[in-house]
């Protein structure tokens, strides 16, 4: 039996064989001299007995100290992964958080025409992307073709977006689109408050041919302020059959009292409540002054 030298007492620097020559040696080492002898010497033929019994003994001890120490090792152990399972548990609620996978965008171009002052609304065309029906969140990014943007005046007391979407003819009942939305300025940043997107079928009495999404009111926190885009945040339905498809473009419609689509636009419009009421006030002098005219004649 070869133990390790370093590990048991008695040992020399090299592998230590346990024989009946050195037996005694071992047992004294180990605290077992009196009872290692009385065994070893009662007669040359029980050299063998005595060997075996020491060996139990030193084989005994070993082990006790190899449980012991890999009992210590696994409680080590133990206790660092319970700490890294702690701090990846920690990890993965941080990520679950602040690392949710951002929604597809999509950048949508929109040529706003001529420039100036609208005092209703403006249509122009819209070439919708090829997206398919996969319950899926998105973004359409409205962005303002060749350096345009509109602008929204004091003046400005209601402000929407009318966009008309084609729909390969998927059957009846309706589609369901949710969704919101905001103005965006020359940053991408937000412009006023987002809200809830309001979506209306387009049918021919058979299938749903389009969709139309409107956003009301799409204000700014201040005017005068100039609107670069929309941004679009969309829930579509869970219909792969279906989709926006590449069919003939649709459209898009701003509405609104009154705003411009810059850059050749005043800075600013606000209500003429000043010669308003000078109007008033001399529509109402007028009648008075005729009934004086009157009763000095009479």
């Amino acid at each position: 039996m070869a133990l390790d030298s370093e590990a048991y007492p008695g040992g020399s620097g090299d592998a230590l064989f346990v024989t009946a020559e050195n037996v005694t040696n071992i047992a004294a080492a180990l605290g077992y001299h009196d009872h290692a002898n009385r065994r070893i010497n009662v007669c040359s033929n029980c050299r063998f007995a005595a060997t075996y019994i020491v060996n139990i003994y030193i084989f005994e001890w070993a082990r006790g100290i190899e449980e012991r120490y890999d009992d210590m090792n696994t409680s080590r152990f133990l206790s660092k992964w319970r700490r890294c399972r702690l701090v990846l548990f920690a990890m993965a609620a941080i990520c679950a958080a602040f690392c949710v996978p951002a929604a597809k965008a999509i950048a949508i171009g929109v040529d706003l025409g001529s420039t100036g002052i609208v005092n209703s609304s403006r249509t122009v065309d819209l070439l919708a992307p090829n997206v398919q029906f996969q319950g899926q969140n998105i973004v359409f990014d409205f962005s303002f073709q060749n350096g345009e943007f509109i602008r929204q005046f004091t003046a400005t007391k209601f402000f929407q977006m009318d966009a008309f979407f084609r729909i390969n003819n998927a059957p009846l009942p309706p589609l369901n689109f949710t969704g919101s939305g905001y103005l965006t300025d020359n940053l991408g940043g937000q412009l006023g408050p987002a809200v809830s997107l309001q979506a209306f079928p387009v049918t021919d009495l058979v299938n749903e041919v389009g969709v139309d999404f409107l956003l009301r009111p799409l204000n700014s926190d201040a005017v005068p302020a100039d609107v670069y885009g929309i941004h679009l945040d969309l829930t579509l339905p869970n219909s792969p059959s279906f989709g926006f498809g590449d069919g003939p473009p649709g459209g898009v419609t701003f509405d609104g009292n009154v705003f411009g689509i810059g850059p050749v636009v005043p800075r600013d419009i606000v209500p003429d409540t000043g010669s308003t009421l000078l109007l008033l006030s001399l529509g109402s002098l007028i009648p008075v002054v005729a009934r004086m005219r009157l009763a000095r004649a009479g």
